[in-house]
């Protein structure tokens, strides 16, 4: 066998060896426990707009005008806000403006997103498509600033043309990240 080949596999062996015997040698290590907590301390809702259709003169939502809102309320407050409340009540082509609040405690700009979505019948067992018609569904996604409040909001308006239906059920849902 020629010399050369013999210095070859000499050489290719070494090589294998050290791809066997290669790694890291760790001298030190540290374990981290970490919890992750939420960064939207704080989510509030208001409405505008009443006796009728929502408009500029109500305000925007970080400037509310006259007696037309719920003023800033937590999902708890606001629903006890609704129950049994006449101002629940639009007739088609009218509107409300949503306004949501986030308080984001953490040091880093959060995305949201916010859906109003249709999720139950109205009184009326099977009355669930007609509550879809009425209501579109809507969704937007924004970005909760560090260590700020972040305040934004959409119509929701009733589409002209919906038929008669009570106590539709619209669950509005406020989540971190993008959809």
């Amino acid at each position: 066998m020629n010399t050369k080949k013999i210095m070859l596999f000499g050489v290719l062996g070494l090589f294998a060896m050290g791809l066997v015997f290669a790694g890291v040698f760790y001298v030190n290590t540290i374990n981290l426990t970490v919890s992750v907590g939420e960064p939207f301390d704080t989510i509030e809702y208001m409405i505008l707009g009443n006796a009728g259709s929502y408009t500029d003169a109500d305000g925007n939502c970080t400037n509310p005008q006259g007696d037309y809102s719920t003023g800033w309320l937590s999902e708890v407050d606001m629903q006890a806000a609704l129950d049994g409340d006449v101002d629940a009540y639009l007739d088609a082509g009218e509107s409300r403006k949503i306004c949501v609040k986030i308080v984001n405690d953490a040091d880093a700009d959060i995305p949201y997103v916010v859906d109003f979505e249709v999720t139950g019948d109205g009184i009326t067992p099977g009355s669930k498509a007609l509550c879809q018609a009425a209501f579109s569904d809507i969704s937007w996604t924004g970005l909760a600033d560090k260590e700020d409040e972040t305040i934004d909001g959409r119509e929701l308006t009733v589409d002209s043309g919906a038929e008669l239906v009570d106590n539709c059920q619209i669950t509005v849902k406020v989540g971190r990240g993008t959809a």
